[in-house]
């Protein structure tokens, strides 16, 4: 049985390797990496944990948790309220300030359709009020354009988060070309500092700043966009399935860098359908049903079946 480190990057695929081998009576797993095996090991005598090293070539732990404190009487960065769209049927809620709000659901449950309304990315179909405290404190309908102080990073990476025939330099700093001119013209220096920043920050591995963004891997391509997001200064930011596509190190750090973001402030809305993005980083999951919030969950202390269960309908405690 052989699984190459790239493609497998949730969580779960772990288990669910090591699980599948076993039931099928498997008896060795073949780990490639770069195209080359590096390990064949009895399935017996193999963790999740072992194998996640041996995917990618350093010790790693598949089921960690980023160390995020929930915050307590933080002020509120965002609220949201009677929040209308095709899978939506009145979502309310608020954001504090330091906080990574998970939001769960299945398919159709509004979950992956609410970080695009905030954003204003659905137009005329979505309809709500927000109110940002901390920019202006009043409360607004939902417009086309979306409020300031929102990032979005979106949900698929190659169809809305990056434009392939451009270079990573220009698909990191798309949105924010008005902060780098200088007088009436582009200021190409202040362009390279910004992104030689954000590359050594977020650790992107790039042949250079107009390398074409194509030529990165998935990981890769995703700090771009989330570096992207993050030039923008936002109060909140806004995540759809940030780690989708990537392998198991990315998401590890993609994880310790959200939790740093929070630390320093900046409020986090996470929409995912891989439970280990909500487990490793949110200090409350809201778990939404038929367009609505039907529970809330402490990060801290909810666990895969509690999880489960929640999205699922199974348990109604």
């Amino acid at each position: 049985m052989a699984y190459d480190a790239q493609p497998v990057g949730a969580i779960d695929d772990l288990h669910r390797i090591l699980t599948d081998a076993r039931v099928g009576a498997r008896s060795r797993v073949t780990v490639l990496r770069g195209g080359r095996v590096v390990a064949t090991r009895a399935v017996a005598d193999l963790t999740p944990r072992e194998l996640a090293s041996l995917m990618v070539g350093e010790e790693v732990d598949p089921d960690f948790r980023a160390e995020v404190p929930a915050p307590s009487g933080a002020p509120a960065l965002l609220e949201a309220r009677d929040l209308h769209a095709r899978y939506l049927n009145g979502v309310s809620f608020t954001l504090h300030r330091g906080e990574v709000l998970g939001v769960a659901g299945l398919a159709g449950s509004g979950s992956e359709q609410l970080p695009y309304v905030l954003a204003g990315a659905l137009g005329r179909e979505a309809s709500g009020r927000l109110r940002l405290p901390g920019r202006g404190g009043e409360w607004a309908d939902i417009g086309p354009n979306g409020p300031p102080g929102l990032a979005l990073v979106p949900a698929d990476r190659a169809r809305e988060g990056v434009i392939a025939e451009f270079g990573v330099a220009e698909n990191l700093t798309l949105p924010i070309l008005d902060r780098l001119r200088h007088g009436v013209t582009h200021s190409r220096s202040r362009e390279t500092a910004l992104v030689r920043d954000w590359v050594q920050r977020l650790q992107i591995r790039t042949a250079g700043q107009d390398a074409p963004i194509s030529t990165l891997s998935g990981g890769n391509q995703q700090k771009v966009v989330m570096a992207r997001a993050l030039a923008l200064e936002p109060s909140v930011l806004l995540l759809c399935e940030p780690t989708a596509g990537v392998d198991i190190a990315t998401r590890i750090a993609l994880y310790e860098l959200i939790a740093q973001q929070a630390e320093r402030g900046l409020g986090v809305i996470v929409s995912s359908t891989d439970i280990g993005d909500l487990l490793a980083m949110c200090t409350r999951i809201l778990v939404l049903r038929d367009g609505v919030v039907v529970r809330e969950l402490d990060g801290n202390q909810v666990t895969q079946a509690i999880l489960h269960h929640a999205i699922e309908g199974t348990d109604e405690q």
